[in-house]
């Protein structure tokens, strides 16, 4: 940063001696003044190639930084064609710059990153925990925030505690941050319990609109108590953001979550201190929304969302979740929030595993499972999409900066790599127990080339 820096006032101070001379007429002037003009569009283009090279893991800072200052103000009210070289544009100028480092990402073979933060993950209990839990950090997460919905849900602190517990002694390498389900059961002084026993959040359902959610929320007015106690605990709020369907009002699935939105923003308003996480959001309306938000509103992408739409569920129950993928024009919003490089904007892959005959049944589960695959899964979307630059900070630094939470000790600078190779195929399936018949869990994208793998974790 002092680096660019240093180079900005440098140009800046070039442009201003340069703007000195810009009244003075007369032929004598006029080839110094195009000449300078052109060493100060080399060494823009220098400061592009050069330093924003070196800072491909970020270049957003870069362009920000750059567009915002006030010597490119100067340089545009500079601007004029000459017959010596080209247009004195600085976003062409800037343009050749961001289409370098696109160039530059998609040669890339290689990169290393920070290992992982899942901020929505489902580990589910007995067998499948077994199997489950341990894959966590084959997909390079290290640090994972646990949600609550087993059966029965996990309402108190102690029952929270004893499923950290066990997910501890199947994953030690991995940070567990744990949550409480929403429910009448949960008053003032059990958050407040919570708090002191590093419990991390809250997680709400509506009732019924997902797995498990038989005991979830019809109003959420009678627990502002409860919300006024979080706010005041440190404790986030994360909102399954959809309404139950109802044909009379004419929700459905495909707009169950932005017929929810008008709650989020209320919550908020009531509580403008309470860290608030819209949950695996699906929608162009979801991301507006946050966006239009204070500091305290965050959201999570999952994995799959950046990947699918409806046409890619509808038939195919491995791709079906709720809330479900929506339309074209929704899925580029989300990626295009993460091209951004939105801060409030961070992985929780909803990862949710079930068995094959609870996904291909009369009635299909809700859920994909990515947990194996999390990184590899990723870089290759992140790569089509054309901002592998945006990885980093999306899938390991962002939600971590939102939640305020850390990994355990010895685990805080732990690298993964991960290597751009051919024929690198996701498994058909996962064996639920390898001593009972419980069947198997398919992954997304089984059988296909992902064409990422990890070479060296974290652990």
């Amino acid at each position: 940063m002092k680096l660019l820096r240093s180079l900005l006032e440098e140009l800046e101070d070039l442009l201003l001696a340069l703007q000195s001379t810009r009244n003075v007429t007369g032929n004598k002037r006029m080839p110094n003044r195009r000449k300078k003009k052109k060493q100060l569009v080399l060494k823009i283009q220098m400061f592009i190639e050069k330093v924003l090279s070196r800072l491909i893991a970020d270049p957003s800072l870069v362009m920000h930084t750059a567009i915002n200052l006030p010597f490119l103000n100067l340089l545009s009210s500079n601007a004029e064609n000459t017959p010596e070289g080209p247009p004195w544009d600085i976003k062409s100028v800037l343009q050749t710059g961001k289409d370098k480092t696109k160039k530059t990402l998609s040669m890339t073979t290689s990169i290393t990153i920070p290992s992982a933060c899942d901020f929505h993950l489902h580990l589910r209990q007995d067998e499948m925990m077994r199997m489950v839990t341990p894959k966590v950090q084959e997909g390079g997460v290290s640090l994972a925030y646990i949600m609550p919905n087993l059966q029965p849900p996990i309402k108190t602190t102690a029952e929270a505690l004893a499923y950290k517990a066990e997910l501890e002694a199947l994953a030690p390498n991995v940070t567990f941050y744990m949550t409480l389900y929403l429910s009448p059961e949960l008053t003032p002084e059990e958050v407040r319990k919570a708090a002191k026993a590093g419990i991390a959040g809250v997680k709400s359902y509506p009732r019924g609109v997902t797995t498990n959610s038989e005991s979830g929320i019809e109003n959420y007015e009678v627990y502002y108590p409860v919300f006024k106690a979080m706010e005041e605990e440190g404790l986030v709020l994360n909102l399954h953001g959809e309404i139950p369907s109802d044909a009379e009002k004419d929700i459905c699935v495909m707009n169950a979550e932005e017929r929810f939105l008008p709650q989020l923003e209320k919550i908020h308003r009531a509580f403008p201190k309470l860290k608030i996480v819209l949950e695996h959001a699906t929608t162009k309306a979801a991301v507006d929304m946050v966006k239009s938000l204070g500091d305290t509103v965050g959201c999570s992408i999952t994995v799959h969302h950046l990947q699918l739409i409806v046409d890619d569920w509808a038939g195919q129950a491995h791709h079906f979740c709720k809330p479900v993928a929506k339309y074209p024009h929704d899925r580029d919003a989300l990626r295009d929030i993460v091209k951004s490089g939105h801060p409030r904007f961070f992985l929780g892959t909803d990862s949710a595993p079930h068995p094959i005959a609870a996904k291909e049944g009369p009635k299909s589960n809700a859920g994909v499972f990515t947990t194996p695959l999390v990184l590899p899964y990723l870089a290759k979307i992140f790569e089509e999409i054309g901002c592998l630059d945006k990885l980093e900070n999306f899938a390991c630094h962002y939600g971590r900066q939102f939640y305020g939470l850390s990994h355990k000790q010895g685990f805080e600078d732990k690298k993964v790599t991960l290597v751009k190779e051919s024929n690198t195929v996701v498994p058909a399936k996962f064996e639920i127990s390898s001593t009972e018949d419980l069947g198997v869990v398919v992954p997304f994208y089984a059988n296909k080339d992902i064409g990422w793998k990890i070479t060296s974790n974290f652990y």
